[in-house]
């Protein structure tokens, strides 16, 4: 498959630059400073998002990642294995701050919220887990999910991080974080990412193209050039978004 790692620049639709990336990337999530984490069974790198630059390797392989919005947290699981934390020093160095088993089911997903001092994990069971970053400690625990899907992608969109949308192969859905209530449906959609200004990046798989929608009305505002997208791809395709919306 394809194993690059491509940026756009979204205010004039054209590849700011394609970085090759050795086993390719599992993962990838952005900070408001414009740091990118991406994982794989290697490790787990930061890179610079406006040139690429590599910050630091962290030598922990992973499924999914997490970076706090000021980059200097970074969250690390694997199928299985315990959730652990990272500080990103400013000389470049890196030290664990704490780590925290999973619960039921493999990790899918993990997310920090409030200004870095929680995470919200979920399993592939549909286990959704709030957890403390700084010392792993649950704050909140649900067993009963109501999306119960191999893949649950959980992504904030309110100011107040009151909500979240959950992604599974199919449609994504937009619920409460509090109580899990379900609020909206996005339909035909691979992945997702959240801009500023009341839009989304939606990859839809077939055929395989970007677009950017506004998120209230879901009518399509711009389209992506397609021509570096693997065609036909259902699995294994990451999309990500900066929070300024630039990348």
């Amino acid at each position: 498959g394809d194993s690059t790692v491509r940026v756009w620049e979204l205010a004039t639709l054209t590849e700011k630059y394609s970085k090759p990336f050795a086993n390719g990337g599992k993962e990838f999530a952005v900070s408001d400073n414009g740091r990118m984490v991406i994982t794989n069974r290697e490790g787990t790198y930061v890179l610079e998002i406006h040139t690429g630059e590599q910050i630091v390797k962290i030598p922990v392989p992973g499924q999914t990642a997490a970076i706090s919005k000021d980059g200097s947290l970074v969250a690390v699981a694997k199928q299985d294995s315990p959730v652990t934390v990272w500080r990103i020093e400013g000389d470049r160095s890196f030290s664990k701050v704490c780590e925290f088993p999973r619960g039921s089911g493999e990790w899918a997903s993990l997310n920090f919220i409030r200004n870095g001092t929680q995470i919200v994990c979920s399993s592939s069971e549909g286990h959704l887990i709030v957890y403390n970053s700084a010392d792993g400690a649950v704050i909140r625990s649900n067993q009963g999910h109501p999306h119960r899907t191999n893949k649950c992608d959980f992504l904030l969109l309110s100011d107040d991080e009151s909500k979240y949308i959950c992604m599974d192969f199919g449609s994504k859905t937009l619920h409460n974080l509090s109580n899990d209530a379900q609020l909206d449906v996005y339909p035909d959609v691979h992945r997702m990412a959240i801009l500023p200004g009341n839009r989304y990046l939606a990859y839809l798989n077939r055929p395989a193209s970007i677009q950017i929608y506004d998120t209230k009305s879901k009518s399509l505002s711009e389209k992506l050039p397609s021509q570096h997208l693997p065609a036909n791809r259902t699995d294994g395709d990451y999309l990500a978004a900066s929070p300024d919306g630039r990348y």
